[in-house]
């Protein structure tokens, strides 16, 4: 095309994008092995061309389109059995409209103007080579829309496809070729009266044949088995390629169509499935690869099959014990195995934040000038374990072109505003999904358009959020007589339904213990998705399966737990508590001379009952001596870890000594703490004492509080050994204390309980074991790196003398922890 249109310049020659797709029609080549649903008009011949534009120029119809229309389309195409109507000819209006064109961007309004525009007149003389089709022999057209009414006789017709076209030929230059083409395409089905729903048929196919079929699919069918089989073959194997396209209205081609690639032995059979849907026409084509030579001779059919249900898709309520559904068969009669399963878990969110405001003037805007407003919506969500999530704006996801917004777009991000995902149309067809660990989200939406109060609707639009189910599919049990689905008798086994005959399966609901797995915390809104598979063995039977959940059930007074710990406490001990726990919650949100004032009193008050508050002050006190350190570290003023300054000097020296002071009387104290007791308890295999449960709980929290006590007070140790300082703590701090105490601990714990990872970590490193340390971050912590993690790992690696790795890791950081979402 550029190579032609270069010449016309050359030669001074005016042309438009009407003239130009006029004589590339007119002069294409036709190729009799090919039919026009292949190849259109035929090949490009570029000499043809040039040499039809130089010859036929400078004529009024060479700035003219001339627009066909035919009730909303281009021409008139008839392929459905509601198309045809039968014992009489179809009639239809044909509208041509001529409309203008120019290639220097002229004023609109100054081209009504041109005189060439008022004197444009063309007679036409209109033809069709097909006797179906009737049309009057002359139009004259001139600058205004005309029509002219086209009669068609369809049931004339063979089954098949057949095409043909309404040429419009200028009667003062009929060699120019037609002004314009009206295409009529009618599909005619196969006769329906086959045997048992079947079609067959037989082809000898060479390299590139195909042979197309049309069939009406009956009512009842649900889907379609195609057999395939090779009766000869020049070669020994032969690849086909089966394609099916079924139409449905405001749908999608990608809906319904099915494509198989084979590999074929003479004699072997192969089947193949897909769903159909009923009283609509179904193309099917089979075809030899270009690639493979030779000759094959080939027997192949289709049989139609149908299980209908009362509903679909078939939607299950948790809370209805017992669902009922009604199964027939209208083509023959069936044998069906019910079986329902769910691979997706659907999560409703709505938006905790939207805002819409106007995009630039200068890019953002449409081809008339209409600014355009961009509305940015946010989603949040928790993990609570791994798993794939797809997210899908179901809104919009299923449309592209058709949308009737200027564009949406979402990107998915971590907590630390990573980017891990985008989408747009068709989220769930193409798979836009991301394994996520544990953890926060945040989906950003964007949807652009010129009108605000359509944004301000759609703003609280909710997305779904499809987590597939890592583990095998959840199942629900089926039942062919209702008294067998209360009483939780036996399944549903094969079923036979007659002949437009109807059956009822009847299901139960999913035990609560097997809705615990989720990856997500189950609310308000969410559902299973999966399918039934009514027909054994045949996926594209299948019919959509939801299941809505509920809330779980909890008991109070289940049998199968044992007494709850309180039971056996009077209220007054319950009071006393609670009212210490609250008072410890209080001690890490005063000032630190404040807290310590509060933490004696307590102590005063409760001894070591419990650890609560001698925990929440040690955790106040290891914050103030790491902001301290941090200080002395760089040597001038550091940013406050709390909302006191940094502690420096005697008041640094003064926290570090209390804070051992307590820990001391903790871990090295049997007086306050019985350890002895505690490590009776965890080398008792089996407690068969009356109150075990009791004692058990009771253990097992001060087995976590004393954990976590040697946690804080080796981690605090450690830091104070590897950090730079000119504190005179020789009687509290040293390495064979640190290391003694760390034995101590691994009484309690395993060094790989990742409770106490971050304090192995700095233990490791006190030690000088920094390889070790880097490993072990990377073993536990790989899932969970934060950005303190990061540069902790940065320090480890200057420390190791990896330069190389530290000066990466650095850069990294960047990528890793960006400090603002990606813009749209």
């Amino acid at each position: 095309m550029a190579l032609v249109l270069s010449g016309l310049k050359k030669r001074g020659i005016p042309y438009s994008t009407a003239s130009a797709k006029r004589a590339l029609i007119n002069t294409a080549k036709n190729v009799e092995s090919a039919d026009i649903f292949s190849l259109g008009h035929g090949l490009f011949q570029v000499d043809k061309m040039f040499e039809h534009m130089c010859e036929h120029h400078s004529l009024p119809e060479d700035f003219v389109t001339f627009n066909v229309s035919v009730n909303g389309g281009r021409g008139i195409y008839l392929r459905e059995p509601s198309d045809m109507l039968v014992g009489k000819l179809q009639t239809y209006t044909v509208v041509i409209t001529p409309t203008f064109v120019t290639n220097n961007f002229e004023d609109a309004e100054e081209l009504k103007q041109k005189k060439e525009k008022i004197a444009f007149q063309v007679s036409l003389a209109l033809t069709c080579g097909d006797t179906w089709v009737s049309i009057p022999t002359h139009l004259e057209i001139m600058n205004t829309s005309r029509q002219f009414s086209v009669k068609l006789d369809v049931e004339s017709l063979q089954p098949g496809a057949h095409f043909t076209e309404i040429l419009a030929y200028d009667v003062s230059c009929i060699e120019k070729g037609p002004l314009f083409r009206v295409p009529i395409t009618v599909v005619r089905p196969e006769s329906e009266s086959c045997v048992d729903h079947q079609h067959s048929w037989k082809a000898s196919l060479n390299s590139g044949e195909m042979r197309r079929h049309f069939v009406t699919v009956p009512s009842g069918a649900t889907c379609a088995t195609v057999r395939i089989m090779t009766t000869k073959s020049s070669e020994p194997n032969a690849i086909l390629c089966m394609h099916s396209v079924l139409l449905t209205p405001k749908g999608i081609f990608q809906d319904y169509e099915h494509e198989t690639f084979a590999l074929f032995s003479t004699g072997v059979e192969e089947l193949c499935s897909f769903p159909v849907k009923e009283n609509l026409t179904l193309e099917v084509c089979l075809a030899k690869y270009w690639s493979n030579l030779g000759h094959t001779d080939v027997e192949y059919s289709i049989q139609f099959h149908g299980v209908t249900v009362s509903g679909s898709p078939v939607v299950i309520h948790a809370g209805s014990s017992v669902t009922q559904l009604d199964v027939s068969s209208l083509l023959r009669r069936q044998k069906i195995a019910p079986s329902v399963s769910f691979n997706q878990l659907v999560q409703t969110v709505r938006p905790s934040k939207a805002t819409i405001e106007p995009l630039s003037t200068k890019r953002d805007t449409t081809p008339d000038g209409t600014n355009l407003f961009s509305c940015i919506m946010e989603y949040t969500f928790k993990m609570v374990k791994s798993g794939d999530v797809n997210p899908d704006f179901s809104l919009l996801s299923d449309i592209l072109y058709e949308n009737p917004l200027e564009s949406q777009f979402w990107m998915l991000f971590d907590e630390h505003k990573q980017h891990l995902l985008s989408g747009d149309a068709y989220t769930q067809r193409y798979g836009y999904k991301c394994k996520l660990n544990a953890g926060e989200y945040t989906i950003r939406l964007h949807l652009r358009y010129t009108d605000t109060k359509l944004l301000e609707k759609l703003k609280k639009s909710p997305m779904l959020l499809r987590h597939s189910l890592s583990s095998a599919p959840l199942s629900l049990s089926v039942y062919s007589e209702q008294k067998e689905a209360i009483l939780g008798g036996k399944s549903a086994g094969v079923i036979s339904i007659p002949l437009k005959g109807i059956k009822s399966i009847f299901f139960t609901s999913i035990p609560d213990e097997k809705l615990k797995q989720f990856p997500v915390t189950v609310t308000a809104g969410c559902y299973l998705r999966g399918s039934l598979t009514l027909i054994k063995d045949n996926a594209a039977a299948s019919i959509p399966a939801e299941y809505v959940l509920s809330d779980t059930c909890t008991l109070s007074g289940d049998s199968s737990k044992d007494k709850s710990a309180n039971e056996d406490k009077d209220k007054m001990t319950e009071y006393k508590e609670a009212q210490l726990r609250l008072s410890s919650q209080w001690i890490s949100k005063f000032k630190i001379a404040e807290a310590l004032e509060l933490y004696k009193k307590l102590v005063e008050d409760n001894g070591y009952t419990s650890l609560a508050p001698h925990l929440a002050i040690l955790n106040s006190l290891a914050k103030e001596i790491e902001s301290g350190l941090e200080k002395v570290k760089a040597g001038a003023e550091a940013p406050p870890t709390t909302a006191d300054a940094a502690p420096t000097g005697d008041q640094l020296q003064g926290y570090i000594h209390e804070f051992f002071k307590i820990t001391n009387s903790i871990i090295h104290c049997d007086d306050n703490v019985n350890k002895a007791e505690l490590l009776t308890f965890m080398g008792i295999k089996n407690d068969d004492s009356d109150n075990s449960a009791a004692r058990k709980s009771e253990m097992n929290k001060r087995k976590k509080d004393l954990v976590e006590t040697y946690s804080v007070h080796l981690a605090t140790m450690s830091l104070l050994i590897y950090t730079p300082n000119s504190l005179d703590l020789a009687d509290l701090v040293s390495l064979p204390i640190l290391q003694k105490d760390f034995k101590e601990l691994l009484k309690f714990t395993d060094a790989s309980d990742k409770s106490i990872s971050k304090t192995y970590i700095k233990y490791l490193r006190a030690n000088g074991c920094v390889a070790m340390a880097i490993s072990q971050i990377n073993k536990s912590l790989d899932g969970s790196k934060s950005k303190e993690i990061e540069n902790l790992l940065v320090q480890l690696y200057g420390e190791l003398g990896w330069t190389h790795v530290e000066s990466h890791l650095k850069d990294w950081i960047l990528l890793k922890f960006p400090p603002s979402y990606t813009l749209f």
